[in-house]
């Protein structure tokens, strides 16, 4: 018994190690090029997707899934492969995610490009500004156009600024001062504003500093405590000030501590 059970596991051992060599010299005939996870061979035209041994043997078939199964190429009509080996027109109005093949199968169709592991139409002339899921607009649109991980895209409108994450227009001159989403504000006006850290956004109004993400006008030494309201506090101060729970905003006042997002009294 125990000599017919070694027997057996030799045998699964050697039928496992025949497919493994297969699989990485692929002793398929011509006829049968493509060898597939059973260890059989198969014709290229075979209803059958197989491994990617051999796959460039077959002119009617194509690598899918990151290379790692070989199914079939498009037809003329449907050049374009999307990442799971679906065909699609040039014409396609969707973006078409080829993340798995990076630019090759877009390349097939010249008016389109690839952006963020999908391929796009390109933009008309006179949208040529793409966001980053891949909508085209006009360069003097009025709406701040989100390129983040594209930021190069701004580049096609010369009266656009890249903002952060947002290609915008400039501001006009009475409302200098631009937030993290493109909005322009007056110096004068009050509260807080976020610039998400951009200092050369905050520095455009000389009477405000940059505080973390924010552009503020600056605490008098009499109330040296910020809250997130854009008001200014005296450390004895009995208001519970909402910093965000940010503690540096507290730590100018020894008397304080945090309470969850509050600086408070100890």
């Amino acid at each position: 018994m125990v000599r017919k059970l070694i027997f057996l596991f030799l045998v699964l051992v050697a039928g496992i190690l025949l497919i493994l060599f297969g699989l990485f010299t692929n002793t398929c005939p011509s006829h049968k090029p493509l060898l597939d996870i059973d260890g059989k061979c198969y014709a290229c035209d075979e209803p059958r997707y197989t491994l990617p041994v051999g796959c460039d043997a077959c002119p009617n078939r194509a690598l899918i899934h990151g290379g790692d199964v070989c199914g079939f190429a498009c037809p003329p009509d449907k050049p374009l492969m999307d990442g799971y080996g679906k065909c699609y027109t040039c014409d396609e109005p969707e973006a078409v995610y080829d993340g798995y093949h990076g630019s090759k199968n877009c390349e097939v169709c010249p008016k389109r490009i690839r952006q963020r592991g999908y391929c796009v139409l390109r933009c008309p002339t006179d949208k040529p500004l793409m966001d980053e899921d891949g909508k085209c607009y006009a360069c003097d649109d009025i709406k701040d156009v989100e390129v983040h991980l594209v930021e190069e895209n701004c580049m096609e409108c010369s009266n656009r600024v890249l903002n952060g994450r947002y290609c915008a227009l400039p501001c006009p001159p009475d409302k200098p001062l631009m937030d993290k989403y493109g909005k322009c504000h007056a110096c004068v006006d009050t509260g807080v504003i976020n610039v998400d850290n951009i200092e050369e956004n905050c520095k455009v109004c000389p009477n405000r500093i940059l505080n973390g993400r924010y552009c503020v006008a600056p605490c008098p030494l009499d109330k040296v405590l910020f809250g997130m309201n854009g008001k200014c506090y005296a450390c004895d101060d009995k208001s519970r000030v909402f910093v965000n729970g940010d503690s540096k905003y507290c730590n100018v006042c020894p008397n304080r501590t945090m309470e969850g997002d509050f600086c408070v009294l100890k």
